[in-house]
């Protein structure tokens, strides 16, 4: 009877060392699911931040095309700070990407991200730009590029009153 007691005990033991070890092991699987996981979120987060950043880019990119197309067809004359700051909006784009795919790279290394690079992905890129410039006081970075007519979609100066195609009031 002692020694089926003594062998009932020597199971228990070593069944409570592979739970315990199993549980282990549980764990430790767990906490790397929720590391991949948040990591997986992170990096989708930005993901979606380069494609709206990519679209705005493609905004800015149209915009100036209708500017320079206006301007070639003569409806509006050609404003350098109007072109400079869609050229500027143009580049902080471009770089606003640039910094959004060292930070999914950084992601994808397993790197530690700043929380403040991780808030400033949620923010606009130009608001973000635009809080990133530090002394730079440029009032052109602001210019609206040129107002379109409501009824025939020609280009105007920005401070036009009248559209310069069809003569009607501009809003």
């Amino acid at each position: 009877m002692a020694e089926r007691r003594e062998i009932w005990d020597s199971i228990i033991k070593r069944s409570q060392k592979v739970a315990a070890s199993v549980a282990k092991q549980a764990q430790t699987i767990a906490q790397t699911a929720q590391k991949k996981t948040a990591q997986t979120v992170d990096t989708v987060k930005v993901e979606n931040q380069i494609k709206k950043t990519r679209q705005i880019l493609q905004e800015e990119y149209a915009m100036l095309g209708q500017v320079t197309y206006q301007i070639e067809k003569g409806n509006v004359n050609r404003d350098a700070d109007v072109l400079k700051a869609a050229c500027k909006r143009i580049e902080r784009t471009l770089e606003r990407i640039a910094e959004l795919q060292e930070e999914k790279q950084k992601i994808a290394a397993g790197e530690e991200v700043k929380a403040d690079e991780t808030e400033e992905t949620a923010q606009e890129p130009a608001a973000a730009d635009a809080e990133e410039e530090s002394g730079e006081d440029d009032e052109a970075d602001d210019a609206p590029v040129m107002k379109i007519c409501p009824y025939c979609n020609a280009g105007n100066a920005p401070d036009a009153k009248v559209c310069v195609a069809c003569g009607k009031e501009l809003e």
